[in-house]
């Protein structure tokens, strides 16, 4: 199994992070679904942005992303992550 490197992570997630507002205006509550700091499309849950993702990028190449303006606590998760 691939997954996406980190430069593709921080780039999608800085690209979301910049399109936030944007994307509460017409999305809240939805995934998006990013490649190379693009957003591709959006999606109604978690699991469907996923395999969608895995659908059109093989290489895992992408970030799913919950649009929402509440921080999301990883616990110890957020220190496996870098």
């Amino acid at each position: 199994m691939l997954h996406a490197d980190k430069s593709e992570l921080e780039s999608n997630f800085d690209f979301f992070r910049r399109n936030l507002s944007r994307f509460l205006r017409t999305h809240k509550g939805s995934y998006v679904l990013i490649r190379h700091a693009n957003d591709i499309a959006f999606y109604d849950n978690v699991g469907e942005a996923y395999r969608a993702g895995l659908d059109q990028f093989p290489d895992e190449q992408f970030s799913v992303q919950r649009v929402s303006d509440e921080p999301i606590e990883l616990g110890h998760m957020s220190f496996a992550l870098d």
